[in-house]
């Protein structure tokens, strides 16, 4: 219509196994740009942005969504630039990212109360995020008073990873937050979270060696019992310049010569992110598919027992 892509909003039903194709939705696009910010817990009601409409509610009837017009709940925020919302299950508490408008800050989450005459508190920061970093995308899991996000903090596996932070009802505060860690995050970027009821299984969005497009969907599980790994961060010198190599990748291969993984380095810090079982490994640096180094590593029970290790090779 005007010589450019729009972004549609679409939706593709899970029945347990797989997921149906994508399809779009049709009553809420038009030939303006849609963008999904969020939705409550049970998926009923739907939050989008397109143009200079802040909110859009749309609300599920039967297995199709009706648009519902112009939110004015969260009126109350037009000073903030939201980026994602999330409404709990008891549909008491909001949980948003968002950042000052007009200002290059990053995103940052705040918390919101359903007060008594069934409108929104003010925005209220929340204690766990530093001032340097972007925090998005916020789930609350009612059940288990665990908040989950992404973020890219310099201490993450990627340029964003996911976290969580559980609600200590004794206390009164958030625990510290803590990395989902691998194989949930990777040296890519993940940005997206749902879970399951039970908090057993759920969703990401990832980019990753393998997807089919920018974004990828992956389903994931909750073991009992994960099996033991021990993470590296990793920083590779050229010995000549005492400086990171350019375009610098790795491959891992176990004793049996199997290649067991890519890697590339974090883009911030130009770290590597290598997250080995116990075992015998060579670290091969390639630059243009050329092999720059080769190195040995060995992973002992007794590594096994510290969970984050640093080394320069």
């Amino acid at each position: 219509m005007n010589g450019e892509l729009n972004n549609d909003l679409y939706i593709s039903r899970y029945d347990g196994t797989s997921f149906t194709l994508s399809r779009p939705l049709k009553k809420l696009n038009s030939n303006e740009n849609e963008k999904w910010i969020g939705y409550n817990h049970n998926l009923k009601s739907l939050y989008f942005i397109k143009k200079n409409i802040p909110f859009l509610l749309a609300q599920k009837r039967g297995l199709n969504y009706k648009k519902k017009g112009i939110v004015h709940d969260f009126d109350h925020l037009k000073g903030l630039e939201i980026h994602s919302i999330f409404i709990s299950i008891e549909e008491e508490k909001a949980f948003i990212s968002a950042r000052p408008k007009g200002k290059k800050q990053v995103y940052q989450l705040y918390q919101l109360n359903l007060l008594p005459d069934n409108s929104w508190s003010t925005p209220v920061a929340l204690n766990i995020t530093n001032k340097s970093s972007n925090y998005i995308n916020p789930l609350y899991h009612s059940y288990t008073n665990t908040l989950y996000f992404s973020s890219d903090i310099n201490e993450g596996m990627g340029g964003f990873d996911l976290y969580s932070c559980r609600y200590n009802d004794v206390d009164q505060n958030w625990d510290d937050v803590k990395n989902l860690g691998y194989p949930i995050n990777s040296p890519y970027d993940e940005k997206n979270i749902s879970l399951t009821q039970d908090g057993s299984s759920g969703f990401i969005s990832s980019i990753r060696e393998g997807g089919f497009g920018k974004y990828d969907i992956y389903k994931i599980s909750y073991l009992n019992e994960p099996v033991r790994r021990v993470i590296y961060l990793v920083d590779f010198l050229d010995p000549k310049t005492q400086k990171a190599y350019d375009n610098l990748n790795l491959e891992i291969y176990n004793k049996d010569k199997m290649l067991i993984g890519k890697y590339l380095p974090n883009n911030q810090t130009g770290i590597f992110t290598i997250i080995l079982e116990e075992g015998e490994f060579q670290v091969i640096g390639k630059v243009d598919n050329n092999t720059i180094f080769e190195k040995q590593i060995a992973v002992s029970e007794y590594i096994m027992q510290e969970k984050l290790i640093r080394i320069n090779l």
